[in-house]
């Protein structure tokens, strides 16, 4: 082996990826409606959200459409369940940045337990 340290990075990576891939698997696999895969996103971005007294804050860059292809849902349905998470207060947006100020609130309503 020329470069050990080279094959442990590639293959942590790998794992990395693999990981992600079967999350993504999970989430469009086990999950019934659209608005439970929608909170699930949002709600594993809340892993590295910044928690402010308002909330969680994400940074979401992604479009509807992109988060929609993420999920399995068209890009219309992601963007009516974001006006309906707002209308219901579930969650606030301004432009890519999402503040979820009561998860258990938004998990209750996607009828996650």
């Amino acid at each position: 082996m020329r470069h050990p340290s080279a094959y442990v990075n590639v293959a942590r990576e790998l794992c990395l990826e693999c990981a992600r891939a079967c999350e993504q698997v999970r989430r469009l696999g086990l999950t019934v409606t659209a608005s439970e895969k929608l909170v699930r996103f949002l709600l594993e971005q809340c892993v590295v959200a910044q928690q402010t007294e308002r909330g969680a804050r994400i940074f979401c860059g992604l479009t509807h459409e992109e988060i929609g292809e993420c999920i399995g849902v068209a890009r219309e349905t992601v963007t009516r369940l974001f006006s309906d998470f707002r209308s219901r207060e579930l969650l606030e947006s301004r432009g890519s940045t999402l503040i979820i100020s009561d998860r258990r609130a938004l998990e209750a309503y996607a009828g996650i337990q």
